[in-house]
């Protein structure tokens, strides 16, 4: 991994951890000032960096049936499990019904904090697409319609 992508994975850290002590906060385990604002930035860093690393990493490859099931297999075993096992252990402890846990785990629902990880499973399913359709285009229109595409999954 380059330099500057060790550096923004490094980032990256620190924006899932600005989320998490948000989280601490509003759950009075930290002082709220000033934590608490910090979550949403963390997010919107976290989302943006991961964007741009995914994009550097995928889309100088070629979009063939191997690069892009590489690219799934590789999302879902970085997400899924520690998703499955803290879905399961929220559920159980604040009493979520069987049928709400198990729209969380085919990510038809996105409630609580479990909503940023159905933004990225709509997102990863977006990067394919745009993937696809990139193929052979500049870097600066990549950059531009992957950057149009952030705008547009967050409205």
């Amino acid at each position: 991994m380059n330099d500057y992508k060790l550096g923004l994975a490094g980032l990256r850290g620190l924006a899932a951890c600005l989320v998490m002590l948000s989280h601490m906060a509003l759950y009075n385990m930290l002082p709220s000032f000033p934590i608490l604002g910090f979550g949403v930035i963390g997010v919107m860093l976290f989302f943006v960096l991961s964007g741009f690393l995914m994009g550097s990493l995928y889309l100088s490859k070629p979009a063939n049936f191997s690069s892009v099931s590489g690219f799934v297999n590789k999302r879902f075993a970085r997400v899924y499990p520690l998703y499955f096992v803290v879905l399961v252990l929220f559920g159980t402890a604040y009493g979520l019904s069987g049928f709400e846990i198990f729209t969380h785990l085919v990510f038809l629902d996105g409630q609580y904090v479990f909503w940023t990880v159905l933004v990225e499973v709509k997102f990863y399913g977006l990067f394919i697409i745009l993937w696809l359709a990139l193929q052979g285009r500049s870097e600066r229109t990549q950059f531009i319609t992957l950057l149009g595409s952030g705008l547009i999954t967050r409205i």
